[in-house]
């Protein structure tokens, strides 16, 4: 093998030949006993540190990405940046939440996580009028869900980046109150109705966290959610298609 730096590749075969056919003795000003200029010596010197390092980083981030064992618990809170029903009509709720997660890695760099989301109730009223009394409405959704998602961790202990995929289950509880009032606003009646149900759907995105101190690390994830639900009390089925923003503090132990 040729071991200069050539500029002109179609000289290259020649050039190359001419060497090692060669029986004359190499001059001092054109090659060196070694075969090598120190260029080439330099060259070689160089890639040999940049592939030292990128072993060295490679088996650094096997050794410090999360480990078989590991265990973690967390808080986050959580924003859904589009919500949209049957795949069209966009819901102006607003969809903000809070919870917690636990973490658990089976394997080295796959990571299972279990993380429960409480939101905000979103509250609709309504009044009418029929006959001499006044009516008041005011509909409230309770929402939560539930979280079982599987992470495969890229990078170090300092930074993870992880495409995470898994299931959900969303609940709602729907709840219906009417007053009923006379003309002087007082009240003459009032009347409570409320159901619960449940919808199972799937959830995809990606996330990363961060090492800021000892064991305790912050982390952001953006999924795309989608979940059927069946109310009984409407009467209706809807699907569900969020897309999720969330950030947290998680502490591994």
């Amino acid at each position: 093998m040729c071991q200069h730096f050539i500029t002109n590749k179609t000289a290259a075969p020649n050039f190359c030949g001419a060497i090692f056919s060669s029986t004359e003795p190499m001059e001092a000003g054109n090659h060196f006993k070694n075969g090598a200029s120190p260029k080439s010596q330099m060259s070689r010197g160089i890639i040999k540190k940049v592939a030292i390092a990128a072993i060295a980083l490679s088996m650094g981030i096997t050794a410090n990405a999360q480990e078989k064992g590991d265990m973690a618990v967390g808080a986050h809170i959580r924003y859904g940046v589009n919500v949209k029903v049957d795949g069209g009509t966009e819901i102006d709720e607003p969809n903000f939440g809070f919870g917690a997660k636990f973490r658990y890695s089976p394997l080295n760099r796959l990571r299972l996580e279990g993380a429960f989301t409480y939101l905000l109730p979103t509250v609709y009223t309504e009044q009418e009028r029929r006959g001499i009394y006044d009516y008041n409405y005011k509909y409230t959704y309770n929402k939560w869900s539930f979280e079982a998602c599987v992470h495969y961790l890229v990078g170090s202990e300092k930074f993870t980046f992880y495409p995470t995929v898994g299931l959900v289950t969303v609940g709602r509880k729907f709840t219906e109150k009417a007053d009923q009032f006379d003309r002087q606003g007082k009240l003459i009646d009032s009347a409570k109705e409320s159901e619960s149900h449940i919808g199972i759907g799937m959830n995809a995105g990606a996330g990363f966290e961060v090492k800021v101190a000892n064991n305790i690390f912050l982390n952001a994830e953006l999924k795309f959610q989608i979940a059927t639900t069946t109310q009984d009390f409407l009467d209706l089925t809807e699907t569900l298609t969020l897309t999720w923003l969330s950030t947290g503090v998680v502490f591994k132990f």
